[in-house]
């Protein structure tokens, strides 16, 4: 970085802070110029916020970057990831220790439709976005706090998601309706996990989390989604709490038929989840088990629901339906039987009737014979015959 220096080993440059590997910024440009650096990185390029940042920051394809809030700065913008139709593109985003607020001007209006999108839902291969939140809080958003398509991994720990999607649902929904929106497309082998997070106040109308895996044959006989279907590999939930939140659901799993006439399986829900261990009940809902979404009034309806209670686990297989594990409930592997080992006894045949009693002491080292080929079933017992 080219600027002056203001200390050993120290650079200063338009906003930007270098002394050796780490890395501060006290403006959105100087923001975005640092994120634009990491493209093609094999190491994050690690940045601290000094100060509140007003303004939205583009993550282009390739980087690979965290940006750390250090426990007291925020981002007063959105910050949209760009994507390709290269599978072997991808974007590493990880933000920490830091606040998002769609109320960019403090009056207590939510200014900025959301805070992180990635969204290609017209593509037959897509680039992979794997981003990590921790530690932050995301909070007054209008449409939705985070929408994703091409989410490969997706980690949310020990955050807090407030007062997002508080607009009026429209149709077909694209804002409103999910504080946590992962309508996945073409990406494969999705991996998702949202722990120890609390999502409290207005969260959407439908669900505060939504997890689909979509395409163009996806069973839905929707026309939105052109892509290719995706596939998720795995959805956890746990340690997390949903506090007074307004949405009729916590979790929705997959998305309804849209098409009465659609006689192909609904395949968007069909991938393996585990919610457990939660602080709050958890209510799910899994819309792919519906006929067809036939709600004229955007509210959702006959939709299979399950109240998993605090503290209990509930899963599901990729085709099974998600049910709620008995209280001490364990998974029991059983131990095979070993197979009898074989006699060496010459004068004990498999047709003796006493043939399994001295194969059971022979082979549970209660016995021995008088010899290493004989057994004498019909002699006196002796103190040798019997192991110590």
């Amino acid at each position: 970085i080219q600027g002056a220096v203001t200390g050993e080993g120290t650079t200063n440059n338009g906003g930007i802070i270098q002394d050796g590997d780490s890395i501060q910024v006290s403006t959105k440009d100087a923001v975005q110029m640092m994120i634009n650096t990491s493209v093609g990185k094999t190491e994050a390029v690690v940045i601290t916020l000094m100060r509140d940042i007003t303004g939205d920051l583009s993550i282009p394809i390739g980087a690979n970057v965290v940006i750390d809030g250090g426990n007291q700065y925020k981002i007063a913008g959105k910050i949209t990831c760009t994507t390709s139709t290269n599978a072997a593109d991808v974007t590493n985003l990880t933000l920490k220790n830091l606040t998002m607020d769609g109320d960019a001007d403090g009056d207590g209006t939510n200014d900025i439709d959301w805070a992180i999108s990635s969204a290609n839902q017209s593509t037959e291969t897509v680039n992979a976005l794997n981003l990590t939140l921790k530690n932050c809080t995301v909070k007054n958003y209008a449409n939705k706090g985070m929408y994703l398509t091409n989410a490969k991994t997706l980690r949310v720990n020990s955050c807090t998601f407030e007062n997002n999607a508080t607009v009026e649902m429209n149709s077909p929904n694209s804002r409103g309706d999910y504080t946590i929106d992962l309508n996945l497309v073409a990406i494969q082998g999705a991996d998702i996990s949202i722990t120890n997070t609390t999502f409290k106040g207005e969260c959407g109308k439908k669900a505060v989390v939504k997890v689909v895996q979509r395409g163009a044959n996806d069973g839905t006989g929707a026309t939105d989604i052109t892509g290719a279907m995706a596939s998720i590999a795995n959805f956890n939930l746990s340690g997390c709490t949903f506090a007074d939140t307004t949405a009729e659901a916590d979790v929705n799993l997959g998305t309804a038929k849209k098409d009465i006439n659609a006689t192909a399986e609904n395949l968007t829900g069909n991938f393996p989840a585990t919610i457990s261990g939660n602080a709050t009940a958890v209510v799910v809902r899994t819309p792919y088990l519906n006929t067809v979404d036939t709600d004229s009034d955007n509210t959702s309806k006959n939709t299979p629901t399950l109240t998993v209670p605090a503290g209990r686990t509930a899963t599901k297989a990729a085709n099974g339906v998600l049910t709620v594990k008995p209280i001490g409930s364990v998974t029991v592997t059983p131990t095979p039987t070993p197979e009898p080992e074989e006699l060496p006894f010459t004068d004990v045949s498999e047709n003796l009737w006493f043939y399994d009693y001295v194969a059971y002491v022979y082979s549970n080292g209660l016995m021995d014979g008088t010899s290493a080929t004989t057994f004498e079933p019909n002699a006196n017992m002796t103190r040798a015959m019997v192991w110590a």
